[in-house]
């Protein structure tokens, strides 16, 4: 049995479940190298993460890694969030997290932090592109 398929199985679940019953749902993760989330979020070791569609974009998850991008704060870009299933200890809805799964926070296989490896080259090189070019042709406006 496949045990990141079984993992993945039950997060959607009881995702689906709490989008019905119009709660948000959360996800606890236990944070390590292997995890792509924004340091400055990070306490103890283990961040929160909202992943309700409201919260998130192109959200996915794919051979094991849970991935989405989201805006932290009060920065409105959108930063990549790539999670290991392996580090994720509970999901469940934000107002109740005892009635949400919990899992054993295991140590990342080297197999899926190659996988969160390839995800995060992909984000880099999209940072590192020019922005469009400000000084485009515009038409002056005319004031009356």
């Amino acid at each position: 049995m496949n045990v990141w398929k079984l993992r993945e199985d039950v997060v959607l679940a009881v995702r689906e479940c709490c989008t019905q019953a119009g709660e948000d749902t959360w996800i606890w993760v236990g944070v390590d190298e292997s995890c792509v989330v924004p340091a400055e979020f990070v306490r103890d070791g283990a961040i929160a993460l909202d992943i309700t569609d409201d919260a998130v974009a192109e959200f996915e998850i794919s051979q094991g890694v849970l991935s989405f991008y989201a805006s932290f704060g009060n920065d409105p870009t959108d930063v990549l969030v790539a999670v290991p299933l392996s580090r994720i200890g509970l999901v469940g809805p934000a107002t109740a997290p005892t009635e949400g799964v919990s899992f054993r926070i295991m140590e990342t296989p080297a197999a899926l932090k190659s996988k969160v490896e390839e995800m995060k080259r992909p984000a880099e090189t999209e940072a590192e592109k020019p922005a469009a070019a400000a000084t485009e042709f515009r038409r002056p406006m005319r004031i009356k």
